[in-house]
């Protein structure tokens, strides 16, 4: 969890990008509504209860801290899934610190209200547009299919994708697979040819083991000798 919602490593799907930021966005609203809430009742008590208001603001501030981390790190890892740069996660800063730099200048310089609304008008406009173009990449579009050069696809709930292996681990599995089953194979046409030989050599076996026992049984079958007065028996 804390990896899925702190760090800017790896790939999120659409379906955890929007329940992941659903939830920090309410904890960040609640946040921001408790201070609202502590200043409007600071207010209300005069000016010994705005003593308490820093202190509020100090511990809230740890929480607001987080949400947004956690909020760029989730933008982060659905532009990796979508095969693009977590910088583009850093795109709206650039018109909310022009519309701050505006603030700040109407301030040092004591514009009215129609020109401080006139110079905010054009960096909210980028921002809104911005903002719709995160809705429709981030929460509307599919994921890039397959592996990525940000990691393998997510995988189902709340877990973002294991990095990618080494570059050269593939490869020297995939060359060990191929010396072992060229091995395999070598063992097995040896093996054969071991078992042909034995079946040639076999009968020759059979052969000379059957001579030496011709031999014998003719010197002991009986010879017909002649008789006197007879013909020989063929």
């Amino acid at each position: 969890m804390l990896s899925l919602l702190f760090s800017f490593n790896g790939r999120i799907s659409r379906g955890t990008y929007w329940l992941c930021s659903s939830g920090v966005n309410l904890v960040c609203w609640f946040a921001v509504f408790a201070v609202a809430g502590a200043e409007a009742s600071s207010a209300k008590h005069g000016l010994g209860a705005l003593a308490a208001l820093p202190d509020r603001l100090a511990i809230a501030s740890p929480l607001l801290l987080a949400t947004t981390w956690s909020l760029f790190s989730l933008k982060v890892k659905r532009f990796h899934d979508r095969g693009q740069s977590g910088w583009w996660s850093l795109l709206p800063l650039a018109p909310v610190a022009f519309m701050m730099m505006n603030l700040l200048t109407a301030v040092a310089e004591d514009w009215s209200a129609e020109r401080l609304l006139a110079s905010l008008a054009l960096p909210a406009l980028a921002l809104a547009v911005i903002a719709i173009g995160f809705f429709v990449n981030l929460c509307c579009l599919p994921g890039t299919a397959g592996v990525n050069a940000y990691g393998d696809p997510p995988g189902p709930g709340l877990s973002t994708s294991k990095p990618r292996p080494a570059p050269g681990a593939a490869d020297a599995a995939t060359s060990h697979g191929v010396f072992q089953s060229a091995e395999k194979a070598m063992e097995r046409a040896i093996a054969e040819a071991a078992a042909r030989a034995q079946e040639t050599q076999a009968p020759q076996r059979l052969q000379t083991r059957a001579a030496p026992m011709t031999q014998a049984a003719l010197a002991r079958a009986p010879v017909a000798t002649p008789r006197f007065g007879r013909r020989p028996a063929r």
